[in-house]
């Protein structure tokens, strides 16, 4: 992707890492594309823009993130391009050669584009702020900034470890002790055992906690060097203290339900496939705790649905439980199989009668359904809205109807009895009209 030399007014982001260090890499290093960009206003925003580049250039503005100028989400499509972040996206732009840079963009394409971000890397921090600290994007955008430009400052020298330096853990211990706000014993442990990692498995990572601290106290020059570092990773700990105390305090809430209470939230799952069955636990909770999903699956769910105050549900298997390849596609295939259930339910009636069932299991956004947003392979997640897309129709499915499919969806002869009993289409118009091969008509309408 080349760029044109443009002016620039207005620069409008979306507050996640990768969109963080492509504002960064075009301050710092596309001045000469970007012009007026070190005085440019900074907006932000959430949910898809619909606009061109040639729209954005023509109101002298740069839309970085929200499927705008540089986002791997292109022009406001919800599909993304493979392996791709804003941050990649700006360094190929850009021409981007220096090694340290490019280090850090690997990284932060890396976590944004691949489920399992460590909980205190900066990635995952940003985007805890929208959940946790609503209202300070602005504080979190400047603070991103300046954590990336000392995280980069500190390679670009090859700055070493200075004199008087205190150790890591100890540094964060102390400051984790001197916070009598973080009051919830369970929720400070786990707070330590974070920091425990970042000293250990994660200790490695760039834009991880550690690296972060002995970035700042390498690159901070002023005479209350430690208050000023222990501020900034203060920041850092109210978000992480925050996410661990819902993550407890709904543990404690699941745990204590009895009797007709925890039969409501738990259920069993049959998931199969031509070769294997496997029954699992399965959980359906109305919650609007940001860890509801994280915590279930601590207690032994592999497959989570919750439903938020304002009716929209999301869906996720357990990945640490799908360690055979067999039983993670099974997973795969019965998230998308519920994905096209939900989407056909949530129709209007008179489309149902011509919809395509390999149309309704389409990942991304369906044309003939708004409601359900279906992941990428393997990351065994579905959506009918998230934080970033507020805007989402809120499914007509109940509580019990999302249970009800969730039942059908994993186990193949379960399906083709929902599938009767709910009248879908024998016939699939999308491969009626399709070059198939010339027994693929019939497979489909016996598996039906």
């Amino acid at each position: 992707m080349k760029l044109q030399i443009r002016e620039v007014e207005e620069v409008i982001v979306h507050l996640h890492l990768d969109e963080a260090f492509a504002f960064l890499m075009a301050l710092e290093d596309g001045q000469d594309v970007f012009r007026g960009i070190q005085t440019a206003k900074v907006s932000f925003v959430t949910g898809l823009q619909k606009k061109s580049s040639q729209q954005w250039a023509l109101e002298k503005k740069l839309c970085i993130g929200g499927g705008g100028d540089i986002d791997e989400h292109k022009n406001g499509k919800e599909a993304r391009q493979k392996d791709m972040s804003a941050t990649m996206l700006m360094a190929q732009a850009l021409a981007i050669t220096d090694p340290v840079t490019l280090a850090v963009v690997k990284e932060v394409n890396e976590f944004d584009s691949r489920i399992g971000c460590p909980k205190a890397h900066l990635a995952s921090i940003i985007k805890m702020v929208q959940v946790n600290l609503q209202g300070s994007d602005r504080t979190a955008w400047n603070w991103s900034l300046k954590i990336l430009r000392s995280v980069r400052h500190k390679l670009q020298g090859n700055l070493e470890r200075q004199e008087g330096e205190t150790p890591f853990m100890k540094f964060m211990t102390q400051l984790i002790d001197r916070q009598s706000a973080f009051d919830d014993p369970e929720a400070k442990k786990g707070l330590v055992r974070i920091m425990e990692d970042e000293d250990g498995k994660n200790a490695h990572l760039l834009l991880g906690l550690k690296h972060v601290y002995e970035s700042l106290w390498r690159t901070t020059d002023s005479t209350e060097k430690c208050e000023e570092i222990g501020e900034d990773l203060l920041f850092a700990l109210r978000i992480l203290h925050k996410d661990q105390v819902n993550f407890h305090s709904f543990r404690r809430e699941i745990k204590a339900l009895v009797g007709r209470a925890r039969d409501d939230v738990w259920f069993r799952v049959v998931v199969g496939d031509k070769f294997h069955e496997n029954v699992v636990p399965a959980a359906i909770v109305c919650s609007d705790n940001p860890q509801a999903h994280n915590a279930l699956r601590t207690l032994g769910a592999v497959i989570t649905m919750v439903m938020n105050s304002r009716g929209n549900v999301t869906v996720q298997g357990n990945q640490r439980y799908a360690g055979d390849q067999w039983f993670k596609d099974a997973l795969d295939q019965g998230i998308t199989e519920l994905c096209a259930m939900n989407r056909f339910c949530d129709m209007v009636p008179e489309n149902r009668k011509s919809s395509s069932w390999s149309v309704l299991q389409v990942r991304g956004d369906c044309p003939n359904d708004p409601h359900w947003h279906l992941a990428d392979k393997g990351w065994l997640s579905l959506y009918n809205g998230t934080n970033n897309y507020a805007g989402v129709p809120v499914t007509k499915l109940s509580r019990s109807e999302l249970r009800v499919n969730a039942m059908a969806a994993f186990d193949p002869p379960r399906l083709r009895e929902w599938r009767k009993r709910m009248n879908v289409p024998k016939i699939d118009w999308a491969l009626r009209f399709s070059p198939v091969d010339g027994n693929a008509m019939e497979k489909l309408n016996n598996a039906m």
